[in-house]
């Protein structure tokens, strides 16, 4: 199959090997994928990215990505951090398709902007 771009919401990492890891990603088309993909500073926890991903067996394949948004205040807190691992352990854990998977990334990165920049009380 041929690669193509969609936008995503890195949701997890894990370490694989020296210089890999799998990501979780919440994309507005097909919801919540795997891919795998090497050290791109655009892969790294709650980046919003455009991604280049070839389809695999298993999985896709991150190919290039492009930063779109850093959350990075975000890490700037315990409570921060706790408030968006748990948003996106939920999100992982609906697995949204479709117009859901569009609204709920939507929502996700208004409540991780929201964070981020310490616009509400947590």
């Amino acid at each position: 199959m041929e690669a193509f771009v969609t936008t995503g919401l890195v949701l997890k990492e894990t370490r694989y090997k020296e210089s890999d890891r799998i990501l979780t990603i919440l994309t507005p088309e097909l919801g919540v994928i795997s891919a795998a993909a090497q050290l791109f500073s655009a892969c790294g926890l709650f980046c919003y990215s455009a991604f280049t991903l070839v389809p695999g067996r298993n999985m896709y394949t991150v190919r290039e990505a492009e930063v779109k948004n850093v959350f990075h205040g975000i890490s700037s807190s315990i409570e921060g951090m706790s408030l968006a691992m748990y948003m996106a352990e939920m999100a992982m854990t609906l697995s949204p398709t479709g117009q859901e998977a569009q609204r709920e990334l939507r929502l996700l990165l208004n409540c991780f902007y929201m964070i981020s920049e310490s616009k509400t009380d947590l």
